[in-house]
């Protein structure tokens, strides 16, 4: 709390980047579907305060988000944000020009959600559940740093309820096409993500058919919590009886088998299982041995 309080300005300006961009973006079905001169006017007033946020950087010492960046759960070129925990090829980026495009859209998403709701028109219950939610978020602010999108997951539902409470009109064309857009976009980001899933079991199934030990795999964060952590029984521990995880709580635990994106220095490749990707590079695990 003594930190909190101290760089709460930081902080306050770090969530309202992560708002702009992860709300914005998250919400973007929704705006299309509430478009209007009056909720464009509300939003102009938004995207000033933005403008001052953005101002006001050097003295807060806030960092401005970008939504959907290599490495997030939902990004914009792999939809799991799963393989920064492996060993081996270094993540897909996205292009140059995406993050200085993404915030600005996410910034005008946001606008136009906070422009379409109509706080008048709010009954008193609806009234104090939005300074409840603001409460929340201004006491989250004070001890946390955000800067991962699944941060954002508990303030979608109220505001989905404080948008669609507020529309006095809606464009159901503009609204189904943002929707099918997203449904789209997930599907091949989830088929995406299984290819690779697959590929990753695949190679823990084939060594423990093969007799080796879990302790033995060193399969990245998922297998090895998963093998390991989970299940002590499975895992290395010190002299204290304490359990040695790679990727989870240690990094040099030695292991005969290791997982990774692609061949490594020291070690010899046994086994690959290769998997393909629509919305990104394909590539392969690799069972790795020394």
């Amino acid at each position: 709390m003594k930190y909190g309080l101290t760089l709460f300005p930081q902080y306050l300006s770090d969530a309202w980047w992560f708002c702009t961009g992860a709300l914005g973006v998250a919400l973007a079905p929704l705006i299309l579907g509430q478009l209007s001169r009056n909720v464009l006017r509300r939003a102009l007033v938004v995207l000033l305060i933005t403008l001052g946020m953005y101002l006001l950087l050097p003295l807060t010492g806030g960092h401005i988000y970008v939504p959907l960046h290599s490495g997030e759960t939902w990004s914009f070129v792999e939809l799991s944000g799963t393989e920064h925990n492996y060993p081996g090829a270094p993540l897909p980026e996205a292009p140059l020009w995406f993050g200085h495009a993404i915030v600005p859209i996410g910034a005008l998403l946001f606008a136009l959600a906070a422009g379409s709701v109509r706080f008048r028109s709010l009954s008193r219950a609806a009234g104090v559940h939005l300074l409840l939610i603001a409460g929340q978020f201004l006491l989250m602010a004070i001890v946390w740093l955000f800067g991962d999108d699944r941060y954002i997951l508990p303030l979608i539902p109220p505001a989905v309820a404080l948008v669609t409470w507020s529309a006095s009109q809606f464009h159901w064309k503009a609204w189904t096409a943002g929707l099918l857009g997203f449904a789209l976009i997930s599907g091949v980001g989830e088929r995406d993500h299984l290819r690779y899933n697959d590929a990753l079991w695949s190679a823990v199934a084939y060594l423990q058919d093969e007799g080796a030990p879990a302790r033995e795999i060193d399969g990245g964060w998922e297998i090895n919590g998963w093998l390991q952590y989970a299940h002590p029984e499975n895992a290395a521990h010190d002299a204290n009886g304490n359990v040695r995880v790679n990727w989870v709580n240690e990094r040099t635990v030695d292991t005969r088998f290791r997982l990774a994106k692609a061949p490594q220095a020291g070690w010899t490749v046994q086994k690959t299982f290769p998997y393909t990707r629509w919305a990104s590079r394909s590539g392969a695990i690799y069972v790795l041995t020394h």
